[in-house]
């Protein structure tokens, strides 16, 4: 995997000039190595190193024997200028977004005389990520399997006087008791008017009878992520409230039906906020219908109105489609799925009723 990988990483630097890159984000370096340790990939046309200090490197060289070993006694700017010097490179990009400018400065000034331009990129392998392998799709479908039951076995436990933050608790071990490597990210659950916050962070809110609640919690298998959110009612909320949940069921259901390979970013998005718009919610609808999952819960692309105009939907691509409808000071709705696009559609990967569950 790392071989082919590597090959693309290369024709991203021919088109764009570069003699080589230096990658310092996490994810990206373990997407193109395989390496799970600390550390920094510097590639060229016809090399390929890992970058990283003693604590990793027997761990490197298992996990990476595509790749040549430097180990780095301290900063990696201390090994970069020979590294440089020896393979002719002459302009090196770097990851804009992941190098601060603090460390610019410092890589900067370690290059000093080397004739060597840095030169800053975006998504170089962010791109690369976007589509998902049949394997790294298998590993999101696990995640996903295991939050479908965690999620099951917490509805019982959804019940007037529980707290938010038990239920954040209850979900995270679920998750993990069921196999899960880790958690995705802290677990979002909002009771009541709460609901209006999309990110609500727990609170020790009890649950009370008449009150929506909303669950989003994500799951890793392996460095794969997935993501999902439902709301239910306790008891018999405000007619307001469920008229809010079905116009965001049926905006939902509609873009997991009508997103295609070959669309627009921007036409997937629209989907569900132009079916929001005309139930007369168009205004309580703030974020975007998705974003990609992967080796990050929140990744490239995005399904959005401010997606890139020339973003297209691209068979492969495993991405959550999760409209919201969210009124201050009555509450809110979210419904999410995580999805894989397909040939003819999507793959709904978190199959879980959409109907609205009274407890």
């Amino acid at each position: 995997m790392s071989e082919e990988r590597l090959s693309r990483v290369r024709e991203s630097l021919g088109a764009r000039g570069l003699d080589g890159i230096l990658l310092s984000g996490y994810e990206n370096c373990l997407y193109v190595s395989g390496f799970t340790g600390e550390g920094h990939l510097v590639i060229t046309g016809d090399a390929a190193f890992v970058l990283t200090d003693s604590r990793y490197y027997e761990q490197a060289g298992g996990e990476a024997p595509a790749f040549e070993l430097v180990e780095t006694p301290g900063s990696v700017h201390e090994v970069l200028p020979e590294l440089v010097r020896g393979k002719g490179i002459r302009r090196l990009g770097f990851e804009r977004d992941i190098i601060t400018h603090g460390q610019f400065l410092e890589m900067s000034q370690a290059l000093g005389t080397s004739g060597c331009d840095l030169v800053p990129t975006r998504g170089l392998v962010e791109r690369m990520r976007e589509v998902k392998s049949d394997a790294e799709a298998g590993e999101i479908r696990r995640a996903c399997g295991i939050m479908v039951r965690a999620f099951q076995n917490l509805l019982p436990k959804i019940r007037p006087g529980v707290t938010e933050y038990d239920l954040a608790v209850e979900i995270e071990f679920e998750v993990r008791r069921l196999g899960a490597d880790r958690i995705g990210f802290p677990a979002i659950v909002a009771s009541g008017k709460r609901g209006s916050l999309p990110h609500a962070r727990p609170t020790l809110k009890e649950i009370r009878a008449g009150e929506m609640v909303t669950v989003d919690f994500g799951a890793f298998v392996g460095p794969y992520c997935a993501d999902m959110t439902r709301t239910v009612a306790v008891g018999d909320p405000e007619p307001k409230l469920v008229e809010i949940y079905e116009v965001v069921r049926n905006a939902q259901e509609a873009a997991v039906a009508g997103v295609r390979p070959g669309m627009s970013l921007r036409e997937a998005d629209s989907i569900a906020r132009e079916s929001i718009a005309r139930a007369g919610y168009g205004q309580y609808f703030g974020h975007g219908l998705g974003h990609g999952i992967g080796l990050r819960i929140h990744e490239s692309p995005r399904l959005s109105p401010r997606a890139p105009e020339d973003g297209v939907v691209r068979e492969g691509m495993t991405v959550t489609v999760e409209p919201g409808i969210y009124v201050p000071g009555l509450g809110g709705v979210r419904i999410e799925d995580s999805v894989r696009v397909c040939s003819d559609g999507v793959e709904v990967f978190t199959e879980f009723t959409k109907e609205l569950i009274r407890l």
